[in-house]
């Protein structure tokens, strides 16, 4: 009779140890299953973690209509020109990260690891350009 309790018991708490495994391990994932946005100043310091739907949703679609248009394409950026911030933008499904580079005194950014082009320097309007120069208005 012992043996089928110590048995149970074991059994129990094998179950239990599982269940608190998985627990963590969906915490762990589920921590990084939403795209996301980190920000460097010119310095590489990391300043800012865009993580709401609405601010992933609002540089989707801009930097998207930015670097559909062939208009204001170069391949490299503007002469004498020095980066204010540094975007890294995860994308989690699929697995996908994409640098942008926005550089000071300027309406011009860049981006790195796009699909087909690899690397282009853009210029954007007023309005992005100074809510990329201002990160902390993002969150």
């Amino acid at each position: 009779m012992k043996k089928y309790i110590t048995i149970g018991l074991i059994a129990l708490l094998t179950i239990f140890v599982i269940l608190i495994g998985f627990s963590i391990f969906h915490k762990a994932r589920s921590a990084q299953a939403h795209d996301y946005v980190l920000v460097y100043n010119a310095s590489g310091k990391k300043i800012e973690r865009i993580s709401t739907k609405k601010d992933i949703t609002y540089l989707s679609n801009h930097i998207g209509d930015v670097s559909g248009k062939q208009n204001g394409f170069h391949k490299k950026a503007p002469d004498n020109s020095q980066i204010a911030y540094h975007y890294a933008m995860y994308q989690v499904k699929p697995k996908y990260k994409i640098d942008m580079y926005v550089y000071k005194n300027s309406n011009s950014l860049s981006l790195k690891g796009l699909p087909f082009i690899s690397y282009g320097t853009w210029r954007t309007d007023d309005q992005l350009s100074n809510k990329l120069h201002n990160p902390s208005d993002f969150n």
